[in-house]
C-alpha cells in the first residue's frame, strides 16, 4: 500500500518538477513566446510597428510571469495525463486498459488540433471581425482607434484557447459517454435534463471569470452540446430498433 502512495509522490515530484522548469525556461523566452501568441493576430498600424500599451509599472512583469506558468501548463498537460495513465495502468482491466488507451491517444489529438485551430483559425478570424469596427477619422466625424493593452490582450487570447480546448475535450467525452450507453439509460438521461442544466452553470462558474455573459456562453455551450447528442442518441436507438423489428419480420415463425 505504501509503494502506490511512494510511486504517487514521485510523480506529482516529477510534474511540478517539470512545471517549474519549463515555467523558467519560458520566463528567458518571453518576447519570442509572447509574439508566437500573438503573431497569428497581430495588428498593423500605419507605422507597420505593431505594439502594446501598459498603464501599471509592473504590468509587464506580472504578464510575463503569467504567460510563462500559462504556456508551460498547457504543454505539461499530455505530460501529466501520460504520468496518471502509468499510476493507474497496472490496475486496470482488460477491457479497461484498451478504453482508456483509446481516449488517452484522442485526447491527445483533439488536445493538438484544437490548438492549431484556435491558433490560425479562429483568432485570426476574431481578429478580423473585431478590427473591422475601427472608424478612420477620415470615415465618419468620431474617430475609433483601438490600442491593445498588453494583459487585456493576453489574457483573451489565453482565455480563447482554454475555451476551445475544454469544450473539444468535453465533446470528446459526451460522444464517449454515449457510444457507451444502452436504451434504458435514455430514459434517465432525460429525466436528468434539469440536474444538467444545473450542472452546467456550475461548471461556467467555476471555469469562467466573474461576468455573467462568458459563464452564460460557457453554459449554453455545454447545454447545446447535450442536447444535440441526446438527439443523436435518440435516432441511434431507433436505428436499433428498426433493425431489430426489421431481422424478428426476416425470422421465420
Amino acid at each position: 500500500m505504501f509503494n502506490y502512495f511512494f510511486e504517487l509522490r514521485n510523480r506529482l515530484v516529477y510534474i511540478f518538477s517539470t512545471l517549474i522548469f519549463l515555467s523558467v525556461l519560458s520566463f528567458n523566452y518571453k518576447e519570442a513566446l509572447l509574439f508566437l501568441i500573438v503573431q497569428s493576430s497581430l495588428f498593423t498600424y500605419e507605422t507597420n510597428l505593431p505594439y502594446f500599451i501598459y498603464t501599471d509599472l509592473t504590468e509587464i512583469l506580472f504578464t510575463y510571469i503569467k504567460l510563462a506558468v500559462t504556456m508551460s501548463t498547457y504543454v505539461c498537460v499530455p505530460f501529466i495525463i501520460r504520468h496518471l495513465w502509468d499510476f493507474l495502468k497496472p490496475g486496470l482491466y482488460k477491457v479497461e486498459y484498451l478504453y482508456l488507451k483509446h481516449t488517452m491517444h484522442t485526447f491527445y489529438i483533439i488536445w493538438v488540433i484544437s490548438l492549431l485551430l484556435v491558433h490560425y483559425f479562429l483568432l485570426p478570424q476574431l481578429w478580423q471581425f473585431f478590427s473591422g469596427f475601427d472608424i478612420n477619422t477620415f470615415q465618419g466625424p468620431l474617430g475609433l482607434h483601438f490600442e491593445a493593452k498588453l494583459n487585456e490582450f493576453l489574457n483573451f487570447l489565453l482565455s480563447m484557447y482554454f475555451y476551445c480546448c475544454f469544450g473539444l475535450q468535453f465533446f470528446i467525452s459526451f460522444v464517449l459517454f454515449i457510444i457507451s450507453i444502452n436504451v434504458h439509460n435514455l430514459i434517465f438521461i432525460k429525466k436528468s435534463r434539469r440536474y444538467i442544466y444545473l450542472i452546467s452553470f456550475l461548471i461556467a462558474a467555476l471555469v469562467t471569470p466573474p461576468d455573467a455573459l462568458s459563464q452564460l456562453l460557457v453554459a449554453f455551450f455545454i447545454s447545446f452540446i447535450y442536447e444535440i447528442l441526446t438527439i443523436f442518441l435518440l435516432v441511434k436507438n431507433e436505428y436499433i430498433e428498426i433493425i431489430q423489428l426489421k431481422k424478428c419480420k426476416q425470422s421465420p415463425a
